[in-house]
């Protein structure tokens, strides 16, 4: 009964609202008594009326709580919600506005408005959502407004009908591909970009501040920047840092510090071997180069800016025994080049031009300078080992010829200077063996050599001779052969005069009286025209001998008082050297008695840092020995580096 009731109430409504109820498929219901449109089952026209659509309080987003009837779940049911529902799921919240059931969704579907969808013009009374807890993993909820999906699927975003950008649902962003494989991906996958800017970031207003920046404060194995060119035909560098300014630096890098960490780290692996060390025939991790042709300007510039022990500059590495260091400081000196290596420490290498002289002007595979002050020195080597055959400072022309500063032998024996300057072929020393080269040359100012040894001064050997003087020989000792007498030595002494004298001896036999003496060759040539003084001894029973016309070539011997025997004589000439009248007289710097005791002096040991050695020099007319006067030496000019430490960025 009030069922009935309510519908002939609403037809009765229905017909004053219109005045005209037509029975036809559509409805219209407006204030002109038109016909509804032959394409809508109901036709609601009006100027000044609105239409109320239900108003209903939902409860829930997926289910039809909240209507009555039957037919709550109809699809298309459009009613107006006036309640707050909040879902976990945040597509299942309700909050008020139009919605419409779906079955296909089982849900309420929202219809868009200024507030619940986002606009082609924008949006107006939008509230941001909260800052996430945990960004990346909380969910966004229900109390602001956000863009994008709801359920596991990606956001594309599109332009002329083609993907440009999308999002995936675990949040890595893609531009130029539909399947990002980190945060943020570039690619340009249609070649658009082949020779133009894949990525500009133009900071042409900026006057300080950065440009691009990547922070990471947990950052363990990876990099915050990865470059990987992987074309193997590619000759473009892999990163270009271009910057005009001339008081700005073109990379600034600050890091490391850890052990086996540095600032900047380069690493290339040879695709082929190299020809040459110049740029274009080898390979190489970093590579500097200067340009511009101004003065003190550096390939590579390295510098250690706090001091401490082991530090250096620069340093080439490629073993732990191989490896060089520029501007180095072990904590007690300092190096500008230091070396270590299983070969060679340092090697040097110079080009076949002439140099100027032998001074600086000279060239060498290695220049060392020493400074103006004690115990400094152009080139050091120093050999801390026991084993032998090595040395300090090794020098060579070719196998056979070399020298070392500070050398052990084979001994073993320690020397401050050992050489060998001699190669020979043939089956032994001498005769038939061809040998060249000489062991030692020195050119010397007032002195041309000294040596002075705490037990023995020097030893020389040859096997044509052992020494030779070009010039007068004095000695303030004694002069003796040493002779080797069945099993043991004995020394035989030179026999001295003031005068240069020759010496021969002989023996003879008187036949019946008489005996004539030739002298030898040899000793006729020494002594010229001089007449020699003869002594003869006869040895054995006789009346007595005399000599008699001696002259430069010999002599005659005969018995006095007429006698007739057979006896053997022995004699003795002693004749002045044809060359005695020009015999030197002694230098005057030897006839001074203090003199062996200056050249001691001169012969200092200079590892005895309580004594001063006696200098020595030639003034034109005698050997001195006091301080010598100032020589005019060529100096070298060394550059002067003053080096403007840069402060780090803050």
């Amino acid at each position: 009964m009030k069922k009935t009731t309510f519908y002939v109430i609403a037809t009765a409504a229905l017909a004053t609202l219109t005045g005209n109820v037509i029975a036809q498929t559509g409805v219209g219901i407006n204030t002109s008594g038109a016909a509804a449109a032959d394409c809508a089952v109901l036709d609601v026209s009006s100027t000044t009326l609105g239409e109320l659509i239900p108003r209903v309080a939902l409860t829930t987003g997926t289910t039809t709580y909240g209507l009555s009837g039957t037919s709550t779940n109809a699809n298309s049911m459009l009613v107006y919600n006036t309640a707050t529902v909040v879902n976990a799921t945040p597509s299942l919240s309700l909050y008020p506005g139009f919605y419409y059931w779906s079955t296909a969704s089982t849900k309420w579907i929202p219809l868009v408005s200024g507030t619940s969808g986002w606009l082609l013009n924008g949006n107006y009374g939008t509230t941001a959502t909260p800052v996430p807890t945990t960004y990346g993993t909380t969910t966004l909820g229900i109390t602001g407004n956000w863009l994008g999906t709801a359920d596991g699927q990606s956001l594309v975003i599109g332009t002329n009908n083609i993907e440009r950008m999308r999002i995936l649902s675990g949040g890595n962003v893609g531009i130029g591909t539909a399947a990002p494989t980190s945060l943020f991906h570039v690619l340009d996958s249609a070649g658009t970009f082949a020779n133009s800017q894949l990525v500009t970031i133009a900071a042409n207003k900026m006057t300080g501040g950065i440009a691009l920046y990547i922070p990471s404060n947990s950052l363990t194995t990876g990099n915050l920047m990865y470059l990987n060119c992987t074309n193997t035909a590619a000759t473009g560098p892999a990163l270009l840092i271009r910057n005009k300014g001339t008081s700005a630096n073109g990379i600034l890098s600050i890091g490391g510090g850890a052990v086996n960490y540095s600032s900047i780290f380069a690493q290339t692996t040879a695709a082929a071997a190299g020809t040459g060390v110049a740029v274009t025939t080898s390979t190489h991790a970093i590579y500097g180069s200067m340009q511009g042709g101004q003065a003190y300007s550096f390939g590579v510039y390295g510098e250690v800016l706090t001091a401490a022990s082991n530090i250096a500059g620069v340093i080439g590495y490629y073993s732990s025994n191989d490896y060089g260091m520029l501007g180095y400081y072990d904590g007690t000196k300092e190096y500008g080049v230091y070396g270590s290596g299983t070969n060679f420490g340092l090697y040097g290498s110079v080009i076949a031009t002439a140099g100027g002289n032998y001074d600086n002007t000279a060239y060498a595979g290695v220049f060392g300078e020493g400074g103006n002050a004690n115990y400094n020195f152009g080139v050091e080597g120093w050999d801390q080992g026991s084993t032998t055959r090595t040395g300090g400072v090794f020098g060579a022309y070719s196998t056979n010829y070399w020298g070392s500063l500070g050398y052990r032998s084979s001994a073993p024996t320690d020397y401050g200077l050992y050489y060998n300057g001699g190669s020979a072929t043939g089956t032994g020393y001498m005769p038939d063996a061809t040998i060249t080269g000489i062991g030692q040359g020195g050119w010397g100012g007032i002195i041309g050599s000294w040596t002075r040894g705490q037990v023995m001064g020097s030893v020389s050997c040859g096997e044509l001779f052992a020494s030779y003087n070009l010039g007068n020989a004095y000695t303030s000792g004694y002069s003796a052969e040493v002779v080797t007498v069945k099993d043991k030595r004995v020394a035989a002494y030179s026999v001295t005069s003031t005068d240069v004298k020759v010496y021969n001896d002989g023996t003879g036999k008187l036949s019946g009286g008489k005996a004539h003496v030739q002298f030898d060759e040899n000793f006729v040539q020494l002594i010229g025209e001089n007449k020699p003084v003869v002594t003869v001894s006869p040895m054995g029973q006789c009346n007595g001998v005399y000599i008699t016309n001696v002259n430069s070539k010999g002599f005659d011997i005969v018995e006095q008082n007429n006698g007739n025997s057979d006896v053997e004589f022995s004699y003795i000439v002693v004749g002045k050297r044809l060359d005695a009248e020009n015999k030197p007289s002694l230098p005057d710097a030897l006839a001074k008695k203090d003199f062996d005791e200056k050249m001691k002096g001169v012969m200092n040991d200079e590892t005895n840092k309580e004594q001063i050695g006696t200098p020595v020099w030639w003034d034109g007319k005698q050997v001195r020995f006091d301080t010598p006067p100032e020589e005019n030496k060529k100096e070298y000019k060394r550059p002067k580096i003053e080096s403007t430490r840069i402060a780090p960025p803050k």
